[in-house]
């Protein structure tokens, strides 16, 4: 925390070096499962992410952070019920050659993030990582994507010890459509399983200013027909409340109601900010505290509606540090 402020103070810029972004970001949070009969703890997470600008058009991306394995970034440094603290170490989970070839197509090879733009829920946890390559054509709002590598050893964040075999592959499209709808396909590939994927989203801006999203996505695991389903909205709940331009990003909510079948395999297990199998509902709450967004905040509950699924509720406050070489450029 005291160095993403120490930096922020000395105005550092990106201008005149190689580095393209960079990010560094420190999150603290209280964690509470069952109101404390399963956990019960302070955990913290941090991240550094960069992009470099190499040669001929070559970037070089990476990420590392804290947390045990593909779906977690959080350490627990106060178990309040009196647990051993965990070891909070970075790890580097991503790092990637890309190049753009134009604005059409996009290829990538390393240790890649899982996601290539926007994060949908039913989709793999942005945190984690894909050993292998990434090919994208983009044309007049259509996205075609092909991705092949390994996700063998998703509870070994070290790029450099992992085990990889390749045993993953994905095709997806997308297009967006007019007045705001999007759609998006994908085939999954994840040992022997296959899957199927899609995703219907529309977003509205009203008079005022007010966005509303609304997103509806399914998946079916293609051997035994084990299903997962995912309604969300989320809305700028700042400008709702107090119809002030700008407040947009000081309060966001968001509210989700998931069911994946334990029998959908892995791949359900990887998603983004997964829980626990079954049916669950959760609504969050999170913004930033000042007008660059270096400061901000969280709050989660989860609600279970399954028999035999556990509650939980989260606070978090994060510092962060974002910079870009072409804001550095702005006069």
């Amino acid at each position: 925390m005291l160095v993403l402020l120490a930096l922020t103070a000395l105005g550092q810029s990106l201008e005149d070096t190689p580095i393209e972004a960079l990010t560094l970001r420190f999150d603290t949070r209280y964690d509470v499962i069952d109101w404390g009969r399963a956990e019960h703890r302070l955990q913290n997470s941090a991240l550094v992410a960069f992009q470099v600008d190499l040669f001929a058009g070559i970037d070089l991306a990476g990420m590392a952070s804290t947390g045990p394995r593909f779906t977690s970034r959080w350490s627990t440094w106060h178990d309040l019920r009196g647990d051993e603290p965990d070891r909070m170490a970075l790890s580097l989970r991503q790092l990637y050659l890309e190049r753009w070839f134009g604005d059409a197509v996009r290829l990538q090879a390393g240790a890649l993030s899982p996601v290539k733009g926007d994060v949908s829920t039913s989709g793999l946890e942005d945190l984690g990582w894909i050993d292998g390559m990434r090919g994208e054509w983009h044309h007049q709002g259509f996205v075609l994507e092909l991705v092949g590598g390994s996700l063998t050893d998703t509870d070994e964040p070290d790029l450099f010890i992992r085990r990889r075999e390749l045993d993953y592959a994905e095709i997806e499209l997308g297009q967006d459509l007019p007045r705001g709808f999007e759609v998006e396909v994908a085939a999954h590939l994840l040992g022997v399983v296959p899957y199927a994927k899609s995703e219907v989203g529309w977003t509205g801006v009203d008079a005022d200013g007010r966005q509303l999203t609304l997103r509806l996505e399914g998946g079916v695991n293609l051997d035994d027909g084990a299903t997962t389903a995912i309604a969300s909205l989320r809305t700028d709940l700042g400008v709702l409340i107090t119809a002030r331009e700008g407040w947009e990003e000081r309060a966001a909510l968001r509210a989700l109601c998931r069911w994946v079948d334990p029998a959908y395999g892995e791949l359900g297990a990887l998603s983004e900010d997964f829980y626990q199998f079954g049916t669950e509902c959760r609504v969050r709450v999170s913004g930033k505290l000042d007008e660059r967004g270096i400061l901000g905040w969280d709050l989660r509950y989860i609600a279970p509606v399954s028999e035999g699924l556990l509650p939980r509720f989260d606070a978090a406050l994060t510092a962060k540090l974002k910079l870009n070489r072409e804001d550095s450029r702005d006069p």
